[in-house]
């Protein structure tokens, strides 16, 4: 279970987008794997929403260090003044 907070700091609302969630050795887009997708809609402009996001780890991952990686509209299905703030990296994780 990945607990996770999607805000909305525009100040209209958004339509439906995809957040994805990836495991990486690095903090940098590189050697990724596919975690799993939510669809995500209607946040109004400010809102904030706190939630635990469940996924199983992929069989091919190799017990090490690894960030998890978050991308906010995923598919850039919305027209957004800053796109620069559309990813996260966790602190590192430990998956054995």
């Amino acid at each position: 279970i990945i607990p996770n907070t999607i805000e909305n700091q525009g100040i209209l609302p958004t339509n439906d987008f995809n957040v994805t969630f990836q495991f990486a050795p690095e903090k940098s887009p590189n050697n990724i794997t596919f975690l799993g997708k939510i669809r995500m809609s209607d946040i109004a402009g400010g809102e904030v929403r706190d939630q635990r996001t469940k996924f199983t780890v992929p069989t091919n991952i190799k017990p090490s260090r690894y960030f998890i990686r978050v991308v906010v509209d995923s598919d850039n299905e919305l027209f957004e003044s800053n796109e620069d703030n559309d990813f996260y990296s966790s602190k590192q994780v430990y998956i054995i």
